[in-house]
């Protein structure tokens, strides 16, 4: 996925035309469309407006990685954590978006260390 790809899917997740983003953003909807569809990269302030915007980080939107695939992290309790589903209700619990994968994180492996030691 490119950089206006993601940006593009974070709108659409946040429900906004890219007119209604643009004008939340103080830029032209023109402008945004570029960056969207790759015609134009955005500079660091505006990577920055993005991540404050959407609640991601910048290596989010530059790479799609998010913290949690530069650790040692089983792939399972990855691919969990990372299903959209569970995105979604990620994003309904108040708090600092890191402090939160990291309790879900931590939950998950307490279910998998007890499941392993049930057999």
């Amino acid at each position: 996925m490119t950089v206006g790809e993601r940006l593009k899917h974070l709108r659409n997740k946040v429900g906004l035309s890219q007119e209604a983003l643009s004008d939340q953003l103080g830029i032209k909807r023109a402008t945004y469309a570029k960056y969207e569809t790759d015609v134009n990269q955005a500079d660091y302030d505006m990577l920055q407006t993005f991540a404050q915007f959407f609640d991601v980080s910048i290596d989010y939107i530059l790479s799609g990685h998010t913290y949690l695939q530069d650790k040692n992290v089983d792939q399972r309790l990855l691919e969990i954590i990372t299903d959209p589903e569970i995105q979604t209700a990620f994003n309904e619990i108040p708090g600092s978006p890191e402090e939160v994968k990291k309790e879900i994180l931590d939950i998950l492996r307490y279910i998998k260390f007890k499941k392993q030691n049930e057999d």
